[in-house]
């Protein structure tokens, strides 16, 4: 989580070109949605990445996490992508669910992310605009 929060806030300090941070306040910060072109590297140009998306625990179920991505995404489509793509741990269920009610698909490409010292699956999902 420290690495996460650092690399945030390095993405924050210094943005890649393309690259927007979203945060949701609630009487101060309560989550944010970072995204850009994608970096995959069979990703079209018109591809675009939702990096993270976080929120605080206790604003789950609150329609917040909904409202944030929908924003996230919205500005990518005016920005003319046409498919966003974003990478999730394989055993993040809750979190597949969210992606998944929100209409975004498995595409079958897995890979494997360092998490506490050990490697796991992650699973990438991809929304058409």
């Amino acid at each position: 989580v420290d690495d996460r929060l650092e690399q945030h806030r390095r993405s924050l300090e210094e943005p890649r070109a393309g690259w927007k941070t979203w945060v949701a306040d609630d009487e101060g910060p309560v989550g944010f949605a970072v995204t850009g072109p994608s970096e995959d590297a069979d990703a079209g140009e018109r591809t675009a990445e939702l990096y993270a998306i976080y929120l605080d625990p206790e604003q789950l179920g609150t329609g917040l996490g909904r409202r944030l991505l929908e924003h996230a995404v919205e500005d990518l489509r005016s920005r003319r992508f046409d498919t966003v793509t974003l990478w999730v741990l394989e055993t993040n269920e809750r979190a597949r669910r969210f992606y998944e009610v929100a209409g975004w698909k498995h595409d079958g490409t897995v890979t494997s992310e360092r998490v506490d010292c050990e490697m796991r699956p992650t699973v990438r999902y991809r929304v058409e605009l």
